[in-house]
């Protein structure tokens, strides 16, 4: 949700795909990989970007002390805000930033830095940038996990075309080696990847409408080659050092 193009696009379309409501199973699955990491680390505090309205941000707040949500999109995070308010959660802080650019009012550094499908949606061009200030608002010894989409899984495209509101143009950033572009930005500016793995089988609208399913992941993505190409998601998580 970084590029002009796009920022543009989720200021003015609220896909019903991005909604929490209808995606607790799916969100509660994916948010476990990440707390799962967190816990090593005894995050308190942490920095979600790319938050949108709020899919994973919900289900978040339940493992940790303070979320602060970000999102280049105001109308998503006016979204996030209210549903925010409707279920009544304290521990979030709703904020707009553009992680591309260093904000030299934001001071504040935080136990752990965490994505769900937001870096392929950054031009690669800024991956320098964004590295250099993840590290600048993380702690020492802070954890920086990614969940995103397996740029070899053949079945992103028929997603794309049956979801409303999923557009190429908007998503096309999957089929590029954006995480090996990313993991070289972070290498260089002093984040050391910890973990990168491909999990999952089952797509978003079976899990919501089967949350059984997932027991069936956890066979099907320690499969040796088939899980490079139909797992469809990569959890990429860094180590700030020194």
């Amino acid at each position: 949700m970084i590029s002009i193009s796009q920022k543009q696009f989720y200021n003015r379309i609220n896909p019903q795909y991005l909604r929490y409501e209808i995606n607790k199973p799916y969100a509660s699955y994916l948010v476990r990989k990440i707390v799962n990491l967190l816990n090593k680390t005894k995050a308190l505090n942490v920095l979600e970007i790319g938050a949108g309205q709020g899919r994973f941000s919900i289900e978040l707040t339940k493992h940790v002390n303070h979320l602060t949500a970000t999102d280049i999109s105001q109308n998503e995070l006016n979204l996030l805000e209210k549903l925010k308010k409707t279920i009544g959660i304290k521990n979030i802080t709703v904020e707009e930033i553009d992680i591309r650019k260093r904000n030299s009012k934001h001071k504040h550094k935080y136990d752990a830095i965490v994505g769900f499908h937001v870096l392929h949606h950054i031009s690669k061009k800024y991956y320098f940038s964004v590295a250099d200030n993840i590290k600048n608002m993380i702690k020492k010894d802070g954890c920086v996990s990614f969940i995103e989409p397996n740029n070899l899984y053949p079945f992103h495209i028929v997603e794309m075309l049956i979801t409303k509101d999923m557009e190429w143009r908007i998503e096309k950033g999957i089929y590029s080696d954006y995480i090996g572009s990313f993991k070289k930005a972070c290498k260089a500016k002093g984040l050391k990847l910890t973990i990168c793995r491909k999990f999952g089988f089952f797509p978003p609208p079976i899990i919501n409408k089967f949350p059984w399913v997932i027991k069936l992941d956890r066979i099907i993505e320690k499969i040796p080659l088939f899980n490079q190409f139909f797992c469809p998601f990569i959890l990429v998580s860094f180590q700030k050092e020194g």
